[in-house]
């Protein structure tokens, strides 16, 4: 429908924008030969007050697009925008075509007032309505909601194409025995929007495999055919991690997918790990002054990644308990399967697919909107189940969580004629699975004296081992057994059995490492194996002198604590050999 043109403005018999002078006897001035007008008015956090326009062009169709009033209020800038979008007159007629936007815009601020334009997708208005792309779906109905300059880009991304029933002959496939992993994965499409009523932030499942070809990446692109374009929503590993965050936060509560994670360091996946669960991005403050921006990234959903090796045996390696990273990720592996032949997986997955998706998940949100006290009783009473047949506690909640959520969404999913899998299948494999990971991901046992150890061999440069009345400047002691090739941040007396750490060596390792620093040396002074603190000479023996150093003392005589195999160099004997 399009809007009447405000006096002294008026629309063509045939469209186009026309101007009436106020002289009666004056012929009209036809403004622009198409329809141009505005649509709505709408606020946008950070452009301020928009008009959503449309622009009706012979050979293109019809095209939204959004300007700000700061746009309107400068005729250069609006000028550009406008022939951005294809809007082409003269200079006379287009200080017509500002005055004719300027009296619609004044109108329909008498009208009503501006709606609020949405930063996210996912659920808005108390869980009332739920957002994908540019469609607003609530217990009134599908309505359109023109994306905000953040939403848009991903918002393309979720315009529907081809058939439901194109997409669902691809979406069975994933029905076979033997792909249970392949379809709980899938399902965090419609499990995703779910986590929120389950008392999570998020998590992260990651599907793993050393070799290509396997249908990693194909799962991801599966589960985003649910709600769009099945490559074009998928994020990549070589995003910065605000990046990520930042189009996490626009999914909200929709699955978030990043491919190919295999080259992320070690760090910034325990940094990402812990914000995807945190629900929440940073805060950071404005380029002046010292305002916080606002921050518009927080979310409650599901991350589905893939890698070809495991980022719990890269956390093991960049910490020394990385268990609260750990147990926010769900990882296992994806093997070849026959299952599919390959002709038939290459022209389902690679053509049918990339021609036939987003219709499912505007179903099932509209279910959801619709039914939704039905599906969070739903969402708990299978967490519930699987709670108590495995014997999950609170360490594995987001384990629990992740599966309550992509089993009950697979149910409802079910329900509505969308799959037709054997879902008891997948809740059989995907409870199993829980209980392998639950045996391999066990909880940290550090031993105090083992970071001391594990210190001291990843230092084994930086020894000096001499016994405690060498002095080289007498010239009458034994030399040293071994002398640092390095920083000198370790000395070890065999005659005492006592070793001296630089404390601020160690304390930096202990908080590179995330070991708690005041926590390990109590627990090594109750066993009495850490005797205190005290200014050392470490370098005495050696042909320097240097001033003390202030220095951790161990007593190295007890078992748990010796350090002689370690530090200590070989005996060998008169031909050399060990």
């Amino acid at each position: 429908v399009i809007p009447p043109c405000p006096s002294p403005f008026f629309r063509g018999k045939n469209g186009g924008i026309y101007h009436m002078p106020p002289e009666d006897e004056a012929e009209p001035t036809r403004v622009y030969e198409h329809d141009l007008y505005v649509l709505k008015r709408m606020r946008d956090p950070l452009l301020g007050d928009v008009v959503v326009m449309k622009l009706h062009l012979p050979r293109d169709g019809v095209k939204e697009f959004v300007l700000s009033n700061a746009q309107i209020m400068d005729k250069n800038e609006l000028r550009k925008r406008l022939a951005s979008e294809g809007v082409i007159c003269g200079l006379k007629k287009f200080n017509l075509l500002v005055e004719y936007i300027h009296v619609v815009i004044k109108e329909l601020q008498y009208e009503k007032s501006a709606e609020k334009m949405r930063l996210q997708f996912g659920w808005a208005d108390n869980n009332s309505k739920f957002i994908i792309g540019d469609r607003e779906i609530s217990r009134d109905g599908v309505y359109h909601s023109p994306p905000s300059s953040i939403t848009a880009a991903m918002a393309d991304h979720m315009q529907p194409k081809g058939t439901l029933e194109k997409w669902k002959e691809v979406f069975a496939l994933y029905g076979k025995p033997g792909l249970e992993p392949h379809a709980f994965a899938a399902l965090t499409a419609f499990g995703s929007p779910l986590l929120k009523f389950l008392g999570q932030n998020g998590a992260i499942i990651n599907l793993i495999h050393p070799s290509s070809g396997t249908g990693k990446t194909t799962v991801l692109h599966m589960c985003n055919s649910v709600m769009g374009n099945p490559e074009g929503l998928c994020a990549n590993w070589s995003d910065t991690l605000n990046a990520k965050l930042m189009r996490l936060g626009i999914y909200n509560n929709i699955a978030f997918p990043v491919d190919e994670m295999t080259n992320t360091e070690p760090k910034d996946f325990s940094t990402l790990a812990y914000s995807m669960s945190q629900g929440r991005g940073k805060d950071r403050l404005k380029s002046q002054g010292n305002e916080l921006r606002i921050n518009l990234t927080s979310w409650q959903s599901i991350s589905l990644c893939s890698s070809n090796a495991s980022f719990y045996e890269k956390m093991a390696s960049a910490k020394t308990a990385p268990d609260g990273e750990m147990m926010r990720l769900l990882e296992y592996k994806i093997d070849f399967t026959p299952s599919i032949a390959p002709d038939i997986a290459k022209n389902m997955f690679d053509h049918q697919l990339r021609e036939n998706y987003g219709h499912a998940g505007p179903i099932y949100i509209e279910w959801l909107v619709n039914n939704l006290e039905e599906a969070q009783e739903t969402a708990i009473d299978v967490q519930r189940k699987i709670d108590s047949e495995l014997k999950l506690t609170q360490r594995e909640r987001f384990w629990s969580a992740v599966l309550a959520a992509n089993i009950t969404g697979g149910l409802i999913a079910h329900r509505l004629g969308l799959l037709d899998w054997e879902l008891k299948h997948i809740y059989k494999w995907a409870t199993n699975m829980v209980t392998e990971l639950r045996g391999d991901v066990t909880p940290p046992t550090t031993n105090a004296a083992s970071v001391i150890g594990d210190y001291v061999n990843r230092h084994a440069q930086n020894i000096l081992v001499v016994n405690d009345n060498t002095d080289l400047r007498s010239n009458l002691q034994s030399l040293p057994d071994a002398t640092p090739r390095g920083e000198l941040l370790i000395r070890y007396e065999p005659d005492t059995k006592k070793m001296f750490l630089t404390a601020k060596a160690f304390k930096s390792d202990c908080a590179k490492y995330q070991v708690n620093y005041k926590d390990t040396l109590q627990r090594l002074a109750a066993k009495g194996y850490f005797l205190g603190t005290l200014n050392k000479r470490l370098s005495k023996g050696m042909n320097f002198d240097s001033p003390g150093v202030h220095a951790l003392v161990f007593d190295c005589s007890g078992s748990e604590l010796q350090m002689e195999h370690i530090v200590m160099p070989k005996a060998t004997n008169e031909s050399g050999e060990s």
